[in-house]
């Protein structure tokens, strides 16, 4: 509420920053649809947006079930991320595995499960948060059984994930898989 006010007494560099405040007020209160016009409208430290930026506006779209548009703020928000990971070692964080998650979930809803299977292999792989990597890792197999994967065979990935997660809830349902990839690949 102090932030709409002060947006009439403000300079544009102001402005700015309150839209960033005010966005990401009415993100935290997970009121996305009014998230979205002042995480637009923010211009970025120097002119720049970082990976958190660029995933919270994503994943205010994707909450409201435009998947376009996070398809392009989460691949964004990779490319911020992964030009921190040069500088910070160690650099694969929590806000890159939630995007990556997102972009797989965007890509699906969008029927592009080519690069739903690309952007579930990198949620798969990061350790920020296990509940997302088991998540990520039974979308990715169940990907690669439907579509293929040039990384590794379909059984492969299926036998993986079992190994990995073996009280998974879709267990019986990767092993079917499993057994179907088998026939299908004598």
């Amino acid at each position: 509420d102090l932030g709409q006010k002060a947006m009439t007494k403000s300079n544009a560099l102001e402005k700015s920053e309150l839209n960033k405040i005010i966005g990401e007020s009415y993100f935290n209160l997970k009121q996305y649809d009014k998230a979205i016009p002042h995480l637009v409208d923010y211009k970025g430290k120097k002119g720049k947006w970082n990976n958190t930026d660029f995933y919270q506006l994503g994943y205010a779209y994707y909450k409201q079930k435009d998947y376009e548009n996070p398809i392009s703020q989460f691949n964004k928000c990779y490319e911020s991320a992964l030009s921190q990971f040069h500088r910070i070692l160690g650099g694969k964080d929590f806000v890159a595995q939630n995007a990556y998650y997102h972009l797989g979930e965007s890509y699906l809803n969008t029927d592009k499960k080519q690069q739903a299977l690309n952007a579930f292999k990198n949620a798969s792989e990061m350790e920020n948060d296990a509940a997302i990597q088991e998540d990520a890792s039974l979308n990715y197999a169940k990907l690669s059984y439907e579509w293929g994967n040039s990384y590794q065979s379909a059984p492969v990935v299926l036998q993986a994930f079992l190994k990995k997660y073996p009280n998974n809830t879709s267990r019986s349902e990767v092993e079917k898989l499993l057994i179907d990839s088998y026939i299908s690949s004598k």
